[in-house]
């Protein structure tokens, strides 16, 4: 029983892995940046996390082996318009956003304004 727990393996789409990343970029911004950072400071962190995102999610084929592709580029794209809809949709307006990045505003980058 043991064996079968620990053979369990999720295999789910490069679209869908950016897509569930791309929801919670928003939060790791604010957590990296200071609160108060520039809004394309943040643009910027947004843009990097969902180049690397993208980059990882199509990197690993299902046999380990790292695969880089034009599909790549599709999913930073879809990991980035993820991030930015999931902030202005749902992180900003519940104020999570805020929430998390008052908390954490201690440390990241970016001087205050």
């Amino acid at each position: 029983m043991l064996a079968l727990i620990l053979a369990f393996e999720i295999v789910i789409a490069a679209s869908i892995a950016s897509i569930l990343l791309g929801t919670v970029m928003p939060l790791l911004v604010a957590v990296v940046t200071k609160s108060k950072a520039s809004r394309a400071l943040k643009f910027g962190c947004l843009l990097t996390l969902s180049v690397i995102s993208g980059m990882l999610t199509t990197a690993i084929g299902g046999d380990g082996n790292a695969v880089i592709s034009d599909t790549a580029l599709v999913s930073a794209l879809i990991a980035w318009v993820t991030g930015m809809a999931s902030y202005y949709g749902l992180w900003k307006p519940s104020g999570v956003a805020g929430s998390v990045a008052k908390k954490t505003d201690r440390f990241g980058i970016g001087k205050e304004e």
